[in-house]
């Protein structure tokens, strides 16, 4: 409950140029990224940043400090978890397949 009231709060305050959610589809479309993080950060972040919101949503424990700062740094793409608004798989597939077709 703190959590998810926290972020509302600090997104009064902290605006990211747009969610995780919504950049991966861009970037996957081709179009202009709003991110200045690559391709492999902007996965990694992502698959962070849904860790953090699955452990606070399911009740598994209490996120770290660390964490918790992650969190509020995006705080519209934490909500987004908090609120199952997520990539579809086949769009996260096919972004990771071709960030790994770039390092490979």
């Amino acid at each position: 409950m703190f959590f998810s009231t926290s972020l509302y709060v600090v997104r009064l305050f902290h605006r990211e140029p747009c969610s995780i959610q919504r950049e991966l589809m861009r970037r996957l479309a081709g179009k202009r990224s709003l991110w200045d993080d690559t391709d492999q950060e902007l996965i990694d972040l992502y698959d962070h940043l849904a860790e953090i919101c699955r452990k606070a949503k399911n009740h598994g424990g209490t996120p770290s400090l660390a964490q918790w700062i992650t969190a509020t740094k995006h705080p519209l793409s934490s909500l987004n978890f908090l609120n199952d608004q997520q990539v579809p798989i086949h769009v996260l597939t096919q972004f990771r397949t071709r960030v790994a077709s770039k390092f490979s």
